[in-house]
């Protein structure tokens, strides 16, 4: 997972840092010995590689899906994508795999990674002479991400061509995160293979985020995005109802479009949702009429003063596929995200496409209550949450777990003081609706068919876009979800 960072968090974060330089925190002498080894170790290691002075050698050629040979040199297109890995080792087979092309530098600077292999990047650094760093935006286990001035591709603006900004992530020097980064290139290549669909203003391969470019540089994986925002850039306030039916009718489209390419994403949640545009509206949150006027519940007024930010526009791209499998691969290994991990993943009992339409589900409840349904626990507590909320595991399930969850009498195995505390904490599903209006109701029934506990019983996403909850979307909206054609403010295409 990469943790993207919005400008507010930037500043926090730099302005922790410069208080930790002027006000240092006391160190023992053991501490500082320490310290002093690991600098020279760093330094020695440096100094070796500054006597190397090593070049990669020059790949002419680049391998693309189909085995054609094609130019190693960077593709000057329209396509996008962007960041994000899951934490665990990929079994990657190699027939799957592209190869990548090694990108030679000019710059006699040979690159120096850090002890966990991240590559050290500073503000102002050049990526092959041609991406200059602006600033770290991400960063996770598997990668991180800058965002960084692209000197070939130039943008037309006021005070003329300036570069135009692109993500880069920049992987591990790790070989189980290149690994998951080659599949995450294979997979984004089946999704882009033909944008048939896309050229005649048909199908929803727009939804889904493109690759820009790929390269190797110095043993590091890196992959060229179009940046986009992070749909928790609203620090956890709900979204308006009317934004949630755009938001979700965009990712049932989405989420289709890659299954129909027997394509599992295993990885669905908020930060791997970015929105094409971030510009807002601000009001305060009060009784108000732009506070009405967007669609947000005020059930009493509010004293707090912070001010509520509302997006302009909705529209979304779904990101991160360096989990996602092909649908003939093995599907036994434990994936997603805890809080939008599906039972039948806990269960060990075997997962395929339904397993993401149970992360949408929880996606949408915490777009709906800014709260996550499940938060981070262990899998006990987690199967006593599902069923606290959902309904009673099946016995089917239960018996073809190995997982020991259950007693023989199909009890979950955990103690009072577990069962107690989930009874406190949480409800049934629709006693968390905040208004008994029929569009709320509307909404509560889609998450209870997305979020049925047996997979085999789950709403379909074909059967899911045809929901009530969606008789409401603007059409406008709708067109553009489905055809990725630009709606002016008339509705005009």
């Amino acid at each position: 997972m990469v943790i993207l960072y919005n400008d507010q968090q930037q500043k926090r974060r730099s302005k922790k840092i410069r208080w930790a330089c002027i006000h240092p925190f006391p160190i023992t002498e053991e501490q500082e010995e320490r310290k002093h080894k690991l600098w020279a170790k760093t330094m020695i290691e440096l100094t070796n590689k500054m006597n190397e002075v090593w070049i990669p050698p020059i790949n002419n050629n680049r391998i693309d899906r189909n085995g054609e040979s094609t130019s190693c040199e960077l593709q000057n297109n329209e396509e996008y994508n962007q960041n994000g890995i899951h934490e665990e080792e990929e079994n990657v087979e190699e027939d799957d795999l592209p190869e990548l092309s090694e990108v030679p530098s000019n710059n006699t600077f040979v690159p120096v990674q850090d002890e966990h292999g991240y590559l050290l990047c500073r503000n102002g650094d050049w990526i092959i002479d041609r991406f200059k760093i602006i600033k770290q935006i991400g960063d996770g286990v598997f990668s991180k991400v800058h965002l960084v001035s692209d000197s070939k591709n130039l943008q037309r603006s006021a005070n003329g061509e300036n570069p135009s900004k692109r993500a880069l992530k920049i992987v591990r020097n790790v070989q189980a995160y290149k690994d998951a980064a080659l599949q995450e290139i294979s997979v984004l290549q089946a999704l882009h293979s033909s944008d048939d669909d896309e050229e005649n203003g048909l199908g929803p391969s727009h939804l889904v985020i493109k690759l820009l470019d790929n390269f190797e540089y110095f043993d590091h994986i890196c992959l060229l995005f179009e940046p986009y925002g992070l749909s928790r850039g609203n620090d956890y306030h709900p979204y308006p109802l009317d934004q949630i039916r755009y938001i979700a009718y965009q990712l049932i489209l989405a989420v289709n479009f890659i299954h129909e390419k027997g394509i599992v994403h295993t990885d669905l949640k908020p930060e791997n949702i970015l929105f094409v545009n971030t510009d807002n509206h601000e009001f305060k949150n009060r009784w108000d009429k732009p506070y009405e006027e967007m669609g947000l519940v005020k059930s009493k007024r509010s004293r707090n003063r912070r001010r509520i930010r509302v997006l302009k526009d909705a529209s979304i791209r779904l990101i991160d596929f360096g989990s996602a499998v092909f649908d003939h691969q093995g599907h036994d290994e434990t994936v997603t995200t805890r809080h939008y991990r599906a039972p039948e993943i806990i269960l060990k009992n075997g997962w395929s496409f339904p397993c993401d339409i149970w992360s949408i589900g929880c996606i949408l409840f915490e777009l709906y209550s800014g709260c996550a349904l499940f938060p981070k626990m262990d899998d006990i507590k987690h199967l006593a949450t599902i069923e606290r909320i959902c309904g009673a595991v099946p016995k089917s399930m239960k018996r073809a777990s190995s997982c020991g969850f259950y007693r023989n009498n199909n009890q979950l195995n955990c103690s009072p003081e577990v069962k107690e505390h989930v009874k406190e904490r949480t409800r049934k599903l629709f006693d968390y609706i905040k208004l008994k209006e029929m569009e709320h109701i509307q909404f509560f029934d889609l998450l209870e068919n997305m979020l049925v506990i047996d997979p085999d019983l789950r709403i379909t996403l074909k059967v899911a876009r045809e929901h009530d909850f969606f008789e409401k979307l603007d059409n406008n909206l709708r067109l553009k979800a489905e055809n990725g054609e630009n709606i002016n403010e008339n509705g005009a295409t």
